[in-house]
């Protein structure tokens, strides 16, 4: 549009040139018909033609700025679409991360704590079980590898205090029946030195009864002391 104008220009400048000159007025002969055609050229080539143009390239270049408007007005809203996907697309990766850091530390951190709690209670056949290479899967292995140690040797230990509570039984037993035996042989002594010490009691008075007869009624006579002894 601009260089149909800027043609257009120089066709008029040529002309106004010419009639500047007088050339167009010698090519018409009558100086009417001259001005005539001079005022056709300013009424018609100017007024309405070149202003034709000037407002259709006006017109044109309003329809690309309102093209180009609606561009941008686009591009905006595909802008706005962008970010607002790209929030959705940081909220996504945002609670993501979250469920991963959940998944991957809070979790297996509160396993750790409550597998520590089961052993501070005794309960080593509990295992923590975590699997993976981080630290935390690292920590669970040393403590389960822990707690299956002590395990064995609170396993280990309990048999031998059952063994030693057997032999401490099987002993406390062999001594009671000692005792038992060494009462009974008791009991059986006393009945015995009773026993004896009754049979003893009367042949011991009988004799002694015999002596004192005898000391008292032999005197010096030796046969008599003889016999009775």
């Amino acid at each position: 549009a601009l260089a149909a104008i800027e043609a257009q220009t120089s066709a008029l400048i040529e002309t106004l040139e010419r009639y500047r000159t007088g050339d167009a007025f010698d090519a018409l002969g009558d100086l009417r018909d001259g001005w005539a055609e001079l005022s056709r050229i300013l009424d018609g080539d100017i007024d309405r033609d070149f202003r034709a143009r000037i407002d259709a390239a006006l017109e044109e270049e309003a329809a690309e700025v309102a093209e180009t408007r609606a561009l941008i007005e686009r591009q905006v809203a595909l802008n706005r679409r962008l970010a607002l996907a790209a929030a959705l697309a940081a909220l996504a990766a945002a609670g993501l991360t979250l469920v991963l850091v959940d998944r991957r530390v809070r979790q297996p951190a509160e396993r750790v704590i409550a597998g520590v709690a089961r052993f501070g209670t005794g309960d080593y056949a509990h295992r923590i079980g975590l699997d993976g290479g981080d630290e935390l899967s690292r920590i669970g292995h040393a403590l389960d590898g822990m707690a299956a140690r002590i395990e064995d040797r609170a396993r280990t230990l309990a048999d031998r205090r059952a063994d030693l509570e057997r032999q401490v039984a099987e002993r406390t037993a062999q001594l009671s029946e000692m005792l038992d035996r060494a009462q009974t042989a008791e009991r059986n002594r006393r009945m015995m030195l009773s026993d004896v010490s009754h049979e003893l009691k009367t042949p011991l008075t009988l004799i002694r009864g015999e002596a004192d007869i005898a000391l008292r009624s032999s005197g010096d006579d030796p046969a008599a002391l003889r016999e009775a002894l």
